[in-house]
């Protein structure tokens, strides 16, 4: 695969799934949420949300066709950026989730995990994604 390939997926993929779960958010406010709960939901997933979608949508469009060497990427590399994206984007359904059916009892430790997935996964941002879609690497 190539890295621009690589890069369309996972940039596609977190966008995509970050939309899902904003959406699944707004549809659980009428059924389980209070309008508020889901404004704090949404105040804690957004931000990070906003910063990736910054970075991949910057890359999407300032990316002019060249022709020039096409840069591969290992097959580590490519299940690293495709696995924890897929994890991150699990487990913080699986949380909204498991809150609707009151394995996660209240509303307070809900944000708490969710935090703490968005933290983790802002590390994930940090060092990963900068490989993905950063210019000096080009």
């Amino acid at each position: 695969m190539t890295h621009k390939s690589l890069q369309s997926f996972v940039g596609i993929f977190i966008i995509l799934s970050h939309a899902f779960i904003i959406f699944y958010i707004f549809y659980l406010t009428k059924k389980l949420l209070f309008v508020n709960q889901a404004i704090d939901l949404l105040s804690i997933i957004a931000p990070l949300f906003t910063a990736y979608l910054v970075s991949i949508t910057k890359e999407f469009a300032t990316t002019t066709p060249k022709i020039k060497t096409v840069q591969t990427v290992s097959n580590n590399n490519i299940f690293i950026n495709f696995f924890y994206p897929i994890v991150f984007v699990l487990s913080l359904f699986l949380c909204i989730h498991w809150y609707q059916m009151e394995i996660i009892e209240s509303f307070d430790n809900l944000k708490k995990v969710i935090g703490a997935i968005e933290m983790s996964f802002g590390i994930y941002f940090g060092i990963i994604m900068d490989s993905l879609f950063s210019k000096k690497l080009k």
